[in-house]
């Protein structure tokens, strides 16, 4: 994440962090930012500046304004993931 980037949740408003949950029913708003969306499969998004993108589900994303990119990611599963629930295998090496 770089630059200004917002998050939308229940109404409220607050400045997005790196790692936070982004679900659905989110919206996410970058100003003069850029900002990468890890889903759990894997695979990502770069959501351009001066975009607007809402979580519809743990794997899809709706684009509202401005700019998205799929990024080629190659990744490598971790010794531990293998321990954890296909969901979070992703997320092996943080555990």
């Amino acid at each position: 994440m770089t630059g200004e980037v917002t998050l939308e949740r229940a109404g409220e408003s607050e400045p997005a962090t790196a790692n936070m949950p982004f679900v659905a029913g989110d919206r996410l708003r970058t100003g003069a930012g850029r900002v990468e969306i890890a889903f759990p499969d894997g695979t990502a998004i770069e959501v351009g500046e001066y975009s607007e993108v809402e979580a519809i589900s743990p794997t899809r994303v709706r684009l509202i304004a401005g700019t998205m990119d799929h990024i080629q990611r190659a990744v490598a599963p971790s010794r531990s993931s293998t321990y954890l629930p296909q969901d979070l295998q992703t997320y092996g090496s943080t555990f």
